[in-house]
């Protein structure tokens, strides 16, 4: 039974890692009435809200780079807006007009909650054992825990001219350290996502 488990194990975690990376969205929201918008060559900003502003710039860079890579033309709101415009939709959008801008991808943090404190011993000897069955002895430490950190992000594609938003999608990931990683999946699921359900070409 133990040799099965063994050999269903890394089948079973390698499912559990494919369907996560296939579905990153908890949930997805369209527009109904939008035709498809066709990216090539379009004036398309990122915007990741943060009052860090490494991780703004980094984020955005991120992000305007996988809309190059689908043939639109990324720009980072960091070069076009002010920090405190991206605290003013409207006057934000009206930069963004000015500048030429006709669609914007906006991330952000919307919750950053406890989840569950997870307790691991350590489960063997700080010492690796005994030699020849004798004299070291076995010191064990202690469990030690920590609580994990749900963090849920928000994905918006808005339509600039119109101040109108098209999709959005809600993401959530658990103790997160890598945020450019997160935000250049993310902008690229969530484009894969709008062209599947035909908002972009």
């Amino acid at each position: 039974m133990l040799e099965k488990l063994k050999r269903i194990m890394p089948a079973a975690v390698f499912l559990v890692l494919v369907a996560c990376a296939a579905a990153p969205f908890k949930s997805t929201w369209r527009t109904s009435d939008e035709a498809p918008f066709p990216l090539q060559g379009r004036m398309i900003a990122a915007l990741f809200a943060s009052d860090v502003e490494a991780t703004r710039r980094n984020a955005e860079e991120a992000m305007a780079a996988e809309i190059n890579a689908r043939g639109g033309k990324g720009h980072t709101a960091y070069s076009l807006l002010d920090a405190e415009f991206t605290l003013d939709r409207p006057r934000a959008f009206e930069r963004l007009r000015q500048a030429g801008i006709e669609k914007v991808l906006v991330m952000r943090a919307v919750a950053s909650e406890p989840d569950a404190f997870r307790v691991y011993p350590w489960g063997g000897s700080r010492f690796g054992g005994s030699w020849g069955g004798y004299g070291w002895g076995v010191g064990y430490d202690p469990a030690y825990g920590f609580i994990d950190t749900l963090v849920s992000i928000e994905t918006r594609f808005y339509d600039v001219a119109a101040d109108r938003l098209l999709w959005a999608g809600v993401s959530q990931f658990r103790n997160p350290t890598d945020v450019v990683s997160i935000v250049r999946r993310l902008a690229a699921e969530a484009f894969a996502q709008m062209a599947r359900e035909r908002l972009i070409d």
